[in-house]
Order: structure tokens, then C-alpha cells, then sequence
């Protein structure tokens, strides 16, 4: 009966792996179907589901310059004060302890003599939630924000939660970094289409980059220029440029550069967009 315990216990182990992986594969797939964010989150939801229990999963992201942190998605509001839309600050919040730890954090305020809690979960453990799940979402080595799984099940997260949210965090953390990419590139194309300055038409390249080095909008000039080095919206920018929008954001105001392709030799105003974290470049 011994081995018949030990082989279950190895054929329950060899199902939950299996489970796993489909799940984390249906994740992927997911993340990979849509632009659209807030249908990645329902999705993303109930896959993570089936992984980890939760009363409520939520995503906050932080905004490092305005020491702030905005809750973007919440799978049913586990408390009003903490849906979607959500702002607070962020300084010494659980969610700054998580963005500074190597992945995540668990904590378990079932037992009386809990330590004292962030001042953040408070409203959560009034409601009757105790167990907290937080883990960092990373991008291209910068963090943006965490996911967060909140449980009124006392205990409810331990090692193997953690390495799993972990995965889960990894996979949805790029989707964030492309919706928010498109927003910006939709938001760009809008706003140039409206001041109708830049028309796609003129002769001369015009084109944004963020301060990432991605390029967010390239009228047709400025296309012809990138697709001669293989390059397109969306995609890491030339040296060149890149190099000069980082030092015009990092002093604040424009510069002009000279660049020859061929015969022709373009000069270039940099313009920093500061608090947009991007810069126009127009060329003559």
C-alpha cells in the first residue's frame, strides 16, 4: 500500500505538471491573439485560474517618475476602493516591497500575531482577505508594475504559487509592453493625422521615438529611410537616432544632427516630448 501511495502521489504530481503546461501554453497563445489588453486580462484570468486559487487577481502598474501606481485590471474588485482605474502612491506600499524583491512576495496575515501589514492591505484584510500573492511584471529588464493574487484562504500561497505566478507574470508582462506600444503608436498616428503638420506626404522624414528606442510613427519618407536598413514601426530605431533622442530626453531640449545616406545628406531636428517620454525627429 506504501507503493501504491508512492505511485499516485507521482501520477498526481505527472497530471498537475501536464495541467501546467497546457495552461501556460493556452496563456502564450492568448497573449499572442490580440492587441486589445483588457481581453488579454479576462483570458489570462481564468487560465491563471485553473493554476492558482484566487478571490481576486489584479494588475498595477507603476508610474517610477510620478511615484504612483495605477490598478489596470482586477478580476471581480475584491474590495470598491481597489478596481480598476484605481490610483494611489507608491512609496512603501506592498506593491513597491514586491517590485524591489528578486521575484515576489507572499504574505500570511491568518495568525493574530501577523506582523503588521503594509498599510495598503489593510483595507483588504478588514474585508476578510489574508493571504497575498505579489510578483513582479518585467520587461526588457525594466519593471513596470506587479501581478497580484489576493485569497481569503489562510495559507493559501506558498513556494510553488510563487514560481508559478512568476511564469504566469513573465508571459503577461511582454503583452503589456506591446498594448502599451500600440496605444502610444495609434495615439501618435492620431494626433499627427490631426495637426495634419506632418502629413504623410511630405517629402522630408518625419518620425517619433520613444525613449526605448522604439520607433512609434514614421511617415512615408521616414519608412523609406528605415526599410533601407530593414527596420519598421515598432522596432528598435537606428543607432543614430536612438542615440540622439536618449540625449535629447536626458537634456531636455533640441538638438540638430547631420546624417548622409548616399549623396544626400539630412539634417535633423531632435525635439524631446518630455513628459511624453518620446522625441520627434524631423528631417530636411
Amino acid at each position: 500500500s506504501m507503493l501504491h501511495e508512492e505511485s499516485e502521489k507521482a501520477n498526481l504530481e505527472q497530471r498537475r505538471l501536464v495541467e501546467e503546461k497546457s495552461a501556460m501554453a493556452e496563456i502564450s497563445r492568448i497573449i499572442n491573439l490580440s492587441p486589445d489588453i483588457d481581453d488579454i486580462y479576462e483570458t489570462f484570468a481564468v487560465e491563471l485560474a485553473k493554476l492558482v486559487a484566487f478571490d481576486s487577481v489584479l494588475v498595477t502598474l507603476a508610474d517610477l517618475e510620478e511615484q504612483t501606481m495605477t490598478i489596470t485590471y482586477t478580476s471581480r474588485p475584491p474590495i470598491p476602493e481597489r478596481s480598476a482605474g484605481a490610483k494611489f502612491t507608491l512609496a512603501g506600499t506592498y506593491t513597491w516591497a514586491v517590485m524591489n524583491q528578486p521575484v515576489g512576495l507572499v504574505l500570511d496575515y491568518s495568525q493574530s500575531d501577523s506582523p503588521t501589514p503594509y498599510q495598503s492591505l489593510a483595507p483588504y484584510l478588514d474585508a476578510g482577505f489574508c493571504s497575498f500573492l505579489g510578483v513582479k511584471l518585467v520587461h526588457h529588464d525594466q519593471t513596470m508594475g506587479i501581478l497580484n493574487l489576493v485569497s481569503a484562504r489562510p495559507g493559501a500561497y506558498r513556494e510553488r504559487e510563487l514560481e508559478i505566478a512568476a511564469r504566469a507574470a513573465h508571459q503577461i508582462a511582454g503583452a503589456i509592453a506591446n498594448a502599451r506600444l500600440y496605444a502610444q503608436q495609434r495615439e501618435s498616428e492620431a494626433e499627427i493625422r490631426d495637426l495634419a503638420k506632418f502629413p504623410s506626404e511630405d517629402p522630408n522624414p518625419v518620425a517619433r521615438i520613444s525613449s526605448e528606442g522604439s520607433i512609434i510613427y514614421a511617415n512615408d519618407a521616414a519608412a523609406r529611410i528605415l526599410g533601407s536598413h530593414s527596420l519598421n514601426a515598432g522596432q528598435h530605431t537606428l543607432e543614430t537616432w536612438r542615440g540622439s533622442a536618449t540625449r535629447v530626453l536626458a537634456g531636455g531640449s533640441a538638438n540638430e544632427v547631420e546624417i548622409s545616406y548616399g549623396a544626400r545628406t539630412f539634417s535633423y531636428s531632435v525635439v524631446p516630448v518630455a513628459d511624453a517620454g518620446y522625441v520627434n525627429i524631423y528631417g530636411r
